[in-house]
C-alpha cells in the first residue's frame, strides 16, 4: 500500500513512515493508541516520539522510561533480549517481565511492544495498547501488531542502508 510505495523512494521519510505504521495499528489494527519511542543519544531512557492517541499531548510528556538495566521494565527488556513481546498475555509466556507500577497504570496491564534494531544496534521501540477502551488484545491483533512493526523495521534499515 501507501507504506511500500513510501519506501520505494529514494530516499524514503522516516519520520512519514513511522507516522503511518502507527497510524496502521490504530485504524487497521483498531488499537487506542500507538506510539514511537526513541532511546536518547546516551541510551538510558526511552521517550515517545511519535504518538497517535486520544491523550496524546500528556502521554508524549509522561511517556520517559529509564533502560540501562535489563529488568528496568518492558521496554529494557525488549530492548535488550530484541524480542517482541505481548505483556499481560492471559496465557502467559515465556518472558515474564516486570511491568513497573508507571507502565501498569499507563496500558491497564496490557501492551505490545516491538524493540526496532536497526544494524544491529537498537534504536527505540513501537508500542502499541487499548489502555482507553480496555478491549481485550488477542492472538491476531499480536500478529498484526508484528507486521507493521516489521515494515517499520524494514523502512529504517533502508534509511540506514542510504546512508
Amino acid at each position: 500500500g501507501e507504506l511500500a510505495a513510501l519506501l520505494d523512494e529514494p530516499k524514503p521519510n522516516v519520520n512519514l513512515m513511522l507516522e503511518m505504521v502507527l497510524e496502521g495499528l490504530i485504524r487497521g489494527v483498531g488499537m487506542d493508541r500507538a506510539i514511537f519511542a526513541l532511546l536518547s543519544v546516551d541510551r538510558q531512557q526511552l521517550r515517545a516520539k511519535f504518538v497517535l492517541a486520544p491523550d496524546r499531548e500528556q502521554l508524549k510528556d509522561s511517556f520517559v522510561f529509564p533502560i540501562a538495566q535489563r529488568d528496568a521494565n518492558a521496554f529494557a527488556y525488549a530492548l535488550g533480549t530484541g524480542k517482541t513481546l505481548w505483556i499481560g498475555n492471559p496465557e502467559g509466556g515465556p518472558d515474564e517481565v516486570r511491568i513497573d507500577p508507571k507502565l501498569q497504570q499507563l496500558s491497564g496491564g496490557a501492551f505490545f511492544v516491538m524493540p526496532l534494531i536497526v544494524a544491529g544496534k537498537a534504536i527505540g521501540v513501537i508500542y502499541a495498547d487499548r489502555g482507553t477502551s480496555s478491549r481485550e488484545l488477542d492472538v491476531a491483533l499480536f500478529g498484526q501488531f508484528k507486521l507493521f512493526g516489521q515494515q517499520a523495521r524494514l523502512g529504517l534499515s533502508f534509511l540506514k542502508a542510504g546512508g
